[in-house]
């Protein structure tokens, strides 16, 4: 019995020492080169962090060009913007509900909060009707 135990020991063992060499590229970092990418995805210490920028810039232009063309921002853009300024309509009604709903017995902090997030959303769009009027 003791000498099966031994063998099971020494097998598995053997497998772990086999995991840890088999996976040694993903444990040593990022110089690991994907051998079904048609383009080399090496961060060498030589050529630095900066070296995958041009790569990830094409393909954040890409993914926001993919996303204009799904949105079709120049032929809906009169509805965008009613759009817009209908959200900015709700937060307005949304901002002054708050401010009517304050405790002046057991003033919250919440409300204002709340308040504060919504002037954020006009914000934002404010930025996207920005966005929308450009395009």
């Amino acid at each position: 019995m003791k000498q099966l135990f031994n063998i099971l020991l020494v097998v598995a063992m053997c497998l772990l020492v086999y995991f840890v060499f088999r996976n040694q590229g993903v444990i040593e970092g990022l110089d690991t080169i994907d051998p079904t990418a048609t383009t080399s995805t090496t961060t060498s210490s030589k050529n630095g962090i900066g070296v995958g920028a041009v790569d990830y810039i094409t393909r954040l232009t890409d993914a926001v060009t993919k996303k204009k063309d799904l949105l079709l921002v120049s032929k809906y853009r009169t509805e965008y913007e009613k759009a817009i300024v209908s959200a900015d309509d709700m937060i307005n009604v949304l901002m002054l509900e708050q401010v009517l709903s304050l405790d002046t017995t057991n003033p919250n902090i919440n409300s204002f909060v709340n308040i504060a997030n919504l002037s954020q959303a006009k914000d934002g769009l404010n930025k996207v009707l920005k966005f929308v009027d450009k395009s």
